[in-house]
């Protein structure tokens, strides 16, 4: 009996010396070196970069990498005998989740899904993929076929560096589990990437941990997650009195215990509280969202 107990606890000291070697790896480390991929060769030097000075990097961009919890970054070049090139671009979030949810907010539903890392789309120029708690992007300046092969063959050389699989968020989890057939599915840490998927204004909706939307045909729903139903029901107070309150917003109206608006588009916008969640439906009023409502809060714990 000792010896097992002894194996066991000797297997878990393995697998939490694995997940620290796996977490402090390098983004340059998984670059793909000359030789690893044929008739491409690096141009300089992998540059990187830190949270300090990523707004060099990407002008107008970083605020969405940081609020997902941006560690480092890792970028190089790649040029052929024809002097077409590729950009590799290696980011190293601070876990899982930030990588999935950047994975998310850069995809659209115009691409192709491949078998790369835990997620990958192929696009015509460029394809992207996420694995544990990195996000990785392959461009390339032309579009061809050899191209667009090279692109997979170089993603393949990094997941492949990268040991242990991504876990998804819990959040997520939950969200698919109400039998919706969502598309474009959204994960979100904060105000600007929630301001990429749709304009609630100024910060109506604020205060939230993390966040989900998904697509039903040109309906959306949203779950905003707090810290705990204290937080929520305080948030929710501010959300009802900013919407009451703004000329971007009429047609308010209280019902039962949640309220609806309509945007200067004329969308109604309906917003339920359940425990430490706001759930949000744009496009639908308060009978056609109360099913969808009740769908959804019945796998959030």
């Amino acid at each position: 009996m000792k010896l097992q107990k002894l194996i066991i606890l000797f297997f878990f000291i393995l697998i939490g010396f694995a997940g620290i070697s796996q977490n402090i790896m390098e983004p340059k480390d998984l670059i793909p070196a000359n030789d690893e991929i044929v008739n491409w060769q690096l141009i300089d030097s992998v540059n990187t970069y830190t949270d300090e000075d990523l707004y060099m990097y990407i002008n107008g961009g970083a605020d969405l990498y940081l609020e997902y919890g941006f560690n480092k970054l890792g970028s190089c070049k790649y040029r052929n005998r024809l002097a077409s090139k590729i950009i590799l671009e290696v980011y190293q979030m601070k876990n899982d989740a930030g990588a999935f949810g950047v994975f998310t907010i850069n995809s659209s539903g115009k691409g192709k899904k491949i078998e790369i890392g835990n997620e990958a789309v192929q696009y015509d120029y460029y394809l992207h993929f996420w694995k544990q708690n990195y996000y990785v992007r392959c461009a390339s300046t032309v579009k061809s076929e050899g191209v667009i092969d090279t692109l997979q063959q170089l993603a393949k050389q990094v997941a492949s560096k990268i040991e242990l699989p991504g876990k998804k968020p819990e959040l997520f989890v939950l969200f698919n589990k109400t039998g919706y057939p969502f598309k474009q599915v959204k994960y979100f840490k904060g105000q600007v990437a929630l301001a990429n998927i749709f304009n609630f204004s100024h910060g109506s909706v604020a205060g939230f941990n993390e966040g989900i939307s998904g697509k039903l045909d040109d309906k959306m729903v949203f779950v905003f997650s707090y810290e705990n139903e204290k937080q929520r029901r305080e948030w929710f107070a501010s959300l009802k009195g900013k919407m009451n309150m703004s000329m971007l917003f009429d047609q308010y109206t209280t019902v039962e215990d949640g309220f609806t608006v309509k945007d200067r588009m004329g969308i109604m916008l309906s917003f339920k509280p359940v425990g430490k969640y706001i759930l949000a439906i744009k496009g639908m009023d308060w009978p056609e969202a109360q099913p969808v409502f009740e769908k959804t809060s019945t796998n959030l714990p």
